[in-house]
């Protein structure tokens, strides 16, 4: 068995459109981030776990999940110069499925983030109306229907499926603005960039000044810095809140920076451009909420009383309160442009995403990008109109639950999976064998859904106690089962047996990619923390966030899909 870094495995060659400079590919990951999940539901999020407390959960998500599969995701696609269903594909063959899967589902985010978008293009028009149609509308949701011509469902037989064809017009307006912007590739979203990025920020310094100098609105900003709640911080509530906020504004597991990092040269700085790219959103969402938190205090809103949704929050509460500031005809129409800056950027990068895939396959080999994008948002149109129906709200809360919630975390976790256990898994099999490497595969799955079954069938402290006894149960008898090695890497015997059937594959994964990105002078390297983290942290958070996150009534389906979805993902055959 060869110990040297097999570079081949994941580099490919080829020639590639580049972008223009590391700054236009830095920025463009920024606008794929900088979108309406951190403009309304970072926010939200703070809001119903208001607090400083909020903040550790937080930061710990951004550096045990955040910055770790984010780093995973843009080096491979740099490295392998495609898209995630290749790039991926390199680390398993087993894993083109969960690239492809993810790519997928980010067009059907992308699909429904569209409309959400297109409200912003509609109460843009409204906004040149005066008075504003949504003064003292007092956050009531039914109100919104009003604005945006729907009938009042709670009436008897309503219209439920009926068109908004003003909505729906909206909608197309979108999805043409997109594919303009996106025609012709690389080398016109570079420069476009500058200005999408720029408005935005721009806007935020101007909503964050003008909210935090709006009457009561320290009221509403000491509840985000100036509280501390430990009954809050003790239950899981702010942690899969803190998992899932860190997951989503960063936008992993989409296949997005995969795509983007595949225009990079194969040797650019790529372990510094994910740390600087989570680090800005963070930074990003953090201050903005100052803005959310200034007009929660104008409008003299109690947490226990009131609750801030992402939807609520940017076309109830923001508009509510611009209604009640002089000039309010101007900061409508100002900051409905900035929701459909924010929106049409992150709705770009998962349109793009799939086309790459799609223009890198082999079924679509010859077919121009162009028109693989224009079939993406011709489909993209006719799929609004699901969504312009009387039911089109609650549909989108659907789509968003199982789709976002659920299905980029389960990826989330596979990659961390294939990570671990998958990536050049046949030297371990070869050293310790095969009955070892499957029980101590077994193990790691089932340590952490028996212990989250008995969280919800006792207590979180037993489920705890299960699943890390279960953990060491399975490594001892791992041990015993291991044969010796013949390779021992420097080790002792027993020592190589320990670090074959618990971190060389995540340990040779990083140090296969640092021989082709870490070696060029000045660039940083994955320190060995990254692999660690990847398979023992990463990974079972992840996996408890898809059981922990879910309503109660989901618990038993999500725990059967998280058994299953395992079985798909081993018992795939390689492509």
């Amino acid at each position: 068995m060869a110990t040297e870094p097999k570079t081949s495995a994941l580099h490919a060659g080829g020639v590639r459109e580049l972008w223009p400079n590391r700054l236009s590919f830095i920025l463009r990951s920024m606008l794929w981030f900088q979108g309406l999940g951190n403009m309304f539901r970072y926010p939200s999020q703070a809001w119903r776990n208001y607090g400083l407390q909020w903040f550790v959960p937080y930061l710990l998500a951004l550096f045990f999940i955040g910055i770790p599969l984010l780093a995973l995701e843009m080096i491979l696609g740099q490295i392998s110069r495609s898209g995630a269903v290749t790039a991926f594909g390199r680390v398993s063959p087993r894993l083109r499925g969960m690239g492809l899967a993810a790519q997928v589902t980010g067009y059907i985010v992308a699909t429904y983030y569209v409309p959400i978008i297109s409200y912003g293009v509609y109460y843009f028009f409204k906004s040149f109306t005066s008075p504003l149609p949504w003064t003292n509308c007092d956050c009531n949701f039914r109100h919104h229907r009003t604005i945006v011509g729907y009938k009042d469902l709670s009436v008897p037989e309503p219209d439920v499926g009926a068109i908004n064809w003003p909505l729906f017009g909206c909608i197309v307006f979108v999805w043409v603005t997109l594919y303009l912007s996106t025609f012709r590739g690389p080398s016109l979203l570079g420069k476009i960039v500058y200005i999408t990025m720029g408005f935005p920020i721009a806007m935020l310094v101007v909503i964050i000044v003008r909210g935090v100098t709006l009457d009561n609105a320290w009221d509403g900003i000491k509840l985000y810095i100036g509280t501390w709640r430990s009954d809050n911080i003790a239950t899981t509530k702010p942690w899969t809140a803190a998992v899932g906020q860190i997951f989503f504004s960063i936008g992993i597991c989409c296949g997005i920076y995969s795509a983007y990092g595949s225009y990079n040269p194969v040797t650019q700085n790529a372990v510094q451009d994910a740390v600087i790219v989570a680090l800005a959103n963070s930074a990003f969402e953090v201050f903005a909420a100052f803005a959310a938190f200034g007009v929660a205090g104008f409008l003299k809103l109690d947490p226990a009383q009131t609750q801030l949704g992402t939807f609520v929050l940017g076309f109830l509460t923001y508009p509510e309160a611009l209604a009640r500031i002089p000039g309010a005809n101007v900061w409508a129409v100002l900051f409905f442009i900035n929701v459909y800056m924010l929106g049409i950027d992150s709705a770009i990068s998962l349109t793009e995403t799939l086309a790459t895939s799609l223009y890198d396959s082999r079924l679509l080999k010859g077919m121009r990008k162009d028109i693989i994008l224009l079939v993406l948002c011709v489909i993209g149109c006719l799929w609004g109109l699901l969504y312009s129906a009387g039911f089109g709200l609650d549909a989108l809360d659907y789509v968003d639950k199982y789709t976002n919630e659920m299905g980029m975390v389960l990826f989330g976790y596979a990659y961390a999976f294939g990570a671990g256990y998958l990536y050049r898994y046949q030297d371990v099999i070869s050293q310790v064998g095969f009955p070892a490497f499957a029980t101590h595969m077994a193990f790691y799955i089932l340590s952490p859904v028996i212990g989250i079954i008995v969280a919800y069938e006792v207590t979180a402290v037993a489920g705890g106690i299960t699943g890390v006894a279960l953990a060491v149960v399975g490594l001892v008898l791992t041990f015993f089962l291991a044969q010796t090695p013949s390779i021992t890497l420097g080790f002792s015997p027993l020592v190589a047996k320990l670090y074959y059937l618990n971190l060389y594959t995540a340990d040779q994964l990083r140090k296969d990619i640092n021989a082709v990105v870490g070696n060029v002078p000045g660039n940083w390297k994955l320190p060995l923390f990254w692999s660690v983290t990847l398979k023992f942290v990463t990974g079972p958070i992840l996996l408890s966030e898809l059981s922990l996150g879910q309503d109660d009534d989901d618990h038993d389906l999500t725990l059967f899909g998280n058994s299953y979805s395992h079985c798909l993902l081993l018992s795939r055959r390689p492509w």
